[in-house]
């Protein structure tokens, strides 16, 4: 009332805070305190995990967009803009945040194995290649190797549609990895593939 709106808003977020501590759901808060200081950095990152939790990723990206396009953004919006980005299905934009928020902490390789396969969504083979390499050296390094195989197999392979190119590489990893099971079916789904093309030479290498 006394048009004093950044403290309104600073009030909004921590009540909107103490709703989500209680279980409660804080958006509507938060959406006002947005509305009334949308500059603040904190005010957006709350709204757009709200966002992001309620499946409205293209709200959270557009929110999120000022504050994660700068030279230098926080490590907490950084994050939340790629895994906005990629739930909003641009997996291309989303590359540089997600495998950011894997170098800080390499135990979110899943969530690059889950970029991998949003590339194959949408027909872009080459890069889930270059990321998949990408990935697979520095899991190697770790030690890791067999663990990359099983994110890679659980969130691409196995729910995403692959190209001969990344079906190829697949067999490699699985075949290194001693998964048998794994290296057949991919092997047949070669076969299906090189088949229907008429590539018949490497159908019958493939069986």
């Amino acid at each position: 009332e006394l048009g004093d709106g950044k403290a309104a808003a600073t009030a909004f977020l921590e009540a909107g805070k103490l709703l989500a501590q209680e279980g409660s759901d804080p958006q509507e808060f938060f959406e006002r305190a947005y509305k009334l200081d949308g500059s603040n950095p904190d005010i957006a990152l709350a709204l757009a995990r709200t966002l992001l939790a309620r499946g409205d990723a293209e709200r959270a990206v557009t929110v999120l967009n000022p504050f994660a396009s700068g030279p230098q953004p926080r490590n907490d919006i950084s994050e939340i803009f790629g895994r906005a980005l990629l739930a909003a299905h641009r997996p291309l934009d989303a590359e540089p945040f997600i495998w950011t928020l894997y170098e800080r902490d390499p135990r979110q390789a899943d969530e690059v194995t889950r970029m991998i396969g949003a590339m194959l969504d949408i027909e872009r083979s080459d890069k889930a290649l270059a990321v998949a390499h990408r990935l697979e050296e520095a899991e190697s390094r770790r030690g890791k190797r067999r663990e990359f195989v099983g994110l890679l197999k659980q969130h691409a392979a196995d729910q995403h549609p692959a190209g001969a190119d990344f079906l190829e590489y697949l067999v490699e990893c699985y075949n290194a990895a001693n998964r048998e099971h794994d290296y057949c079916d991919t092997l047949l789904k070669l076969f299906e593939l090189y088949f229907a093309a008429g590539n018949f030479l490497k159908a019958a290498d493939s069986l």
